[in-house]
């Protein structure tokens, strides 16, 4: 690349520059070894050996990007300068490293920072743990840096070539590190679809499948195969592989023809190798050797073998293969043989006798061995580190579990699990896994729901729903047979059971797919099975995946039984009126909108016999009526409880309704209702009568005879000066009603309650006195046709209306006695 770009792409890799790549290594542990980084569960930094040669480092945990390098001076103003956002760039492109810079170093895979922690775990005073952290404020993040060789000094250009430095931090003691550069911003901004060391990608193969393991992989014998597959697999998270030059140098340069690499699997975190028979299959670290292990590029079949000096391996390379565009052939370094792959017939439930295609190494290969490489996108390259990391995790715990459950010891569950690194990962799931804030614009939470429902189905393909799962049951287990009484008073054990249903809930919501999984009896008698768990009563996520399954996944809605509602039902009484619950049983009477009436009679019949009815009313700040009727204030409706013809109430002193008042109970004085009093309210339809009682005393009054249309809901209404009213309640426990003296943000003039002022005033009919008034013969005449005409329109509405005549008038069974011709009607309803 040097070559061809002339003496400025010289530059670019002579000199580090802002936005290159880098590892730190060092030599202090006695061996060589990089500095390394998580990040998804684990902040601390450790250390990862790169001296073995036939163990492969992980480098892609160990890359650096130099985000900033600013003099000391600039970085004192940037810190302290008020309104400034630290780490946010400077604006000056990419600037050549100088000694005595200080530099921000970002986290590749994480894009964390990586800084001096606030924690130590040395027994030193003086020396505090190194990690990451999610932002870049303050000093702790900044890094300067110094030349270990006296040939070297302060303003100098800081070349790649210039192995050892120093790297010194505020709070951290003076460290030589050799920076190994790994690739640098500018080829990669340059060189725009070409394949760099460390890519993320698929290998095509024709176009219509690609090289994957099977969706039943297992580490055993005859299960540890490599094939070619098409369909679904070419967007899942199984198919994708990593691209990991056999050098610590340039390792994120190009990739070019001979070059020796080797393939890794993303989801396993295993390497391609070729066993005995020439089969290819994955390997474990410590087994990936670079003669079973390492592969190389070619662009044609041929004997040749090159080997490549160690100078002509140590460079950055140069932009030839492309995404794409590039037909590679895959070639074993150490034996010459090609990828190609075997056909043969095998049965698949369901769809019958299919071709399936063994990935194996061959002498000579086929014609259409030539592979394409597609690149994978940022994001699916990260959800796939995210498996690698929840599956080993997952894996690990659930078999700490089953060894504890065995041997009932505390001390070895805790030597192979560190709970710390479970909560912290759950935790970093859990907002992995977050719905869009709901103030985001559109297009912004479009992409982020698009982003999320990826990631949903990346984690269901890989299994790690099911480990979820698996995990919940064997705490479930455990617990359950007291193997874990010795870990009751270890906080994080005690979230750990708390964040699974709340990740599983996350894994799910608003994903059909997921949801649907819970759409057997098996998974739904296990949903509910959990409910009745101790887990349930300590307030964690099962209600919410249950709800979540219910909203999202139709076909699970209508397998549910009686049996299951029971359930939620129960929870009322052993819980109380807990909003999850009725989320929860809301959720099971509609579903996409559509009311399921099985699952609503089924509530009601369990429910409300013989139990206090359940009512769940909210404070509005305005009240009205519900149908047009006469009788209220502005707009048919009143301000509060008895200011319409259709409420009925008792304010302590008086009974209202229609925006009158009659007073029953003498020697009260305002305030009518005070704290602690109790208001009871007792309806007899069949009278019907409504009557009330003020701290259990019957009061002297009630309402007779009002109309029996609709239904009936309790409701209360409050002056601006009472706060807090708590939800209808039952019978053991209290309303309160509480003073207040907040009337809204006055300084911005907002002002709590109805947004406009309505006259309280009941509407009272006052017509003009007409009797002294005496009309012409002609307007007579006009008069009574008139009334005629009215009274036509009126029985013509009233029969559209399904009104028909009978000798008394029944509104219930309507019936009118008017719906006669006109003529016909007594003289009094005439002149009416």
């Amino acid at each position: 690349m040097a070559e061809a770009e002339g003496g400025s792409e010289q530059d670019d890799v002579s000199f580090l520059r802002t936005e290159d790549m880098v590892c730190l290594s060092c030599t202090a542990t006695g061996e060589r070894v990089c500095l390394a980084a998580e990040g998804f569960g684990n902040r601390h930094c450790f250390l990862e050996n790169i001296a073995d040669k036939n163990i492969p480092p992980d480098l892609s945990q160990c890359v650096f990007v130099i985000e900033q390098a600013l003099s000391v001076r600039a970085l004192q103003e940037l810190v302290t300068a008020a309104g400034n956002e630290t780490g946010k760039g400077t604006g000056s492109g990419h600037r050549t490293l100088l000694y005595g810079n200080a530099i921000l170093l970002r986290h590749q895979n994480s894009d964390m920072y990586l800084a001096c922690l606030s924690t130590s775990s040395s027994n030193d005073k003086l020396a505090f743990d190194v990690g990451l952290q999610d932002h870049s404020h303050g000093e702790a993040c900044w890094w300067t840096v110094h030349p270990a060789s006296k040939q070297r000094s302060e303003g100098e250009k800081h070349t790649t070539k210039e192995n050892e430095i120093s790297i010194v931090n505020a709070s951290f003691h003076v460290t030589h590190w050799s920076v190994q550069p790994y690739g640098t911003g500018i080829s990669r901004m340059k060189y725009v679809g070409y394949v760099f060391g460390g890519d993320v990608l698929r290998f095509f193969h024709g176009g219509d499948e690609c090289l994957t393991i099977p969706s039943t992989w297992d580490i055993e014998p005859g299960h540890n195969i490599v094939v070619y597959e098409g369909g679904s697999v070419m967007s899942q998270a199984r198919s994708l592989w990593r691209l990991e030059l056999a050098r610590t140098k340039w390792a994120g340069g190009f990739i070019n023809w001979y070059h020796p690499m080797r393939i890794r699997h993303i989801t396993t975190g295993r390497y391609l190798a070729v066993n005995e028979n020439n089969e290819l299959y994955l390997v474990s670290r410590e087994e990936a050797n670079t003669a079973t292990t390492a592969f190389c590029l070619r662009q044609e079949k041929d004997d040749q073998k090159v080997t490549l000096e160690d100078k002509d391996l140590e460079v950055i390379g140069a932009p030839i293969i492309k995404y794409g565009d590039s037909t590679v052939i895959v070639q074993h370094s150490e034996t010459g043989l090609w990828l190609s792959y075997k056909a043969y017939e095998t049965k698949k439930k369901g769809v019958g006798k299919v071709e399936e295609k063994q990935a194996v190494l061959h002498e000579e290969g086929k014609m259409d061995d030539g592979l394409d490489f597609s690149r994978s996108q940022e994001e699916e390259s990260r959800t796939a580190r995210v498996i690698r990391k929840c599956s080993s995790l997952f894996t690990q715990f659930i078999n700490g579990l089953e060894q504890l459950q065995m041997n009932r010891r505390h001390s070895m569950f805790f030597l192979t699990v560190n709970l710390n690194e479970m909560v912290m990962c759950l935790e970093d799931l859990i907002n992995y896994f977050a719905q869009p804030e709901d103030d985001m614009e559109h297009e912004e939470k479009q992409n982020k729901l698009r982003a999320l429902r990826n990631r949903q189905d990346l984690f269901q393909e890989e299994g790690i729903l099911n480990l979820i799962l698996e995990a919940i049951d064997k705490i479930n287990v455990i617990t359950s047979q007291g193997f874990l009484a010795g870990l009751a008073g270890d906080q994080s054990w005690e979230m750990i059971g708390g964040y699974l249903y709340q990740l599983l809930a996350a894994i799910i919501k608003g994903n059909h797919t997921n949801c649907a999984q819970f759409a057997n009896s098996n998974r739904l008698n296990w949903l509910f099975s959990r409910l009745g768990s101790q887990a349930s009563s300590e307030g964690t996520g099962m209600l919410d995946v249950l709800h979540c399954v219910l909203i999202d996944s139709p076909e699970a809605l209508n397998m549910m039984r009686d049996e299951h509602i029971k359930v939620i039902i129960s929870l009322l009484e052993k819980h109380g009126r807990d909003p999850k619950v009725l989320d929860v049983l809301c959720s099971l009477c509609v579903g996409n909108g559509v009311a399921v009436r099985s699952s609503q009679n089924n509530i009601c019949d369990f429910l409300l016999p013989g139990k206090n009815l359940l009512l769940q009313t909210q404070l509005v700040d305005h009240v009205a009526s519900y149908v047009p009727y006469p009788g209220g204030g502005e707009k048919w409706g009143g301000n509060g409880v008895g200011d319409d013809l259709y409420s009925y109430g008792f304010d302590g002193a008086y009974l209202w309704t229609g925006g009158r008042n009659t007073r029953v109970v003498r020697d009260n004085s305002e305030p009518f209702i005070r704290k602690s009093d109790v208001i009871g309210c007792a309806l007899d339809l069949t009278i019907p009568i409504i009557n009330f009682t003020f701290n259990g005393v019957p009061i002297r009054g009630n309402f007779r005879d009002f109309n029996l249309d609709g239904m009936f809901f309790p409701v209360i209404s409050c002056s601006s000066k009472l706060r807090k009213i708590v939800e209808s309640l039952l019978p053991q426990q209290v309303l309160m009603l509480e003073p207040c003296f907040y009337f809204g943000n006055m300084s911005k003039n907002v002002i709590a309650g109805p947004l406009f002022v309505e006259d309280d005033t009941a509407f009272v009919p006052n017509p003009v006195d007409t009797s002294m008034v005496t009309l012409a013969s002609y307007i007579e005449s006009i008069r009574d046709k008139l009334a005629e005409n009215i009274h036509e329109m009126w029985a013509m509405n009233k029969i559209e209306a399904g009104w028909q005549w009978g000798e008394y008038r029944d509104d219930l069974r309507h019936i009118h006695p008017c719906l006669v011709p006109f003529d016909k009607l007594p003289t009094a309803e005439k002149k009416i």
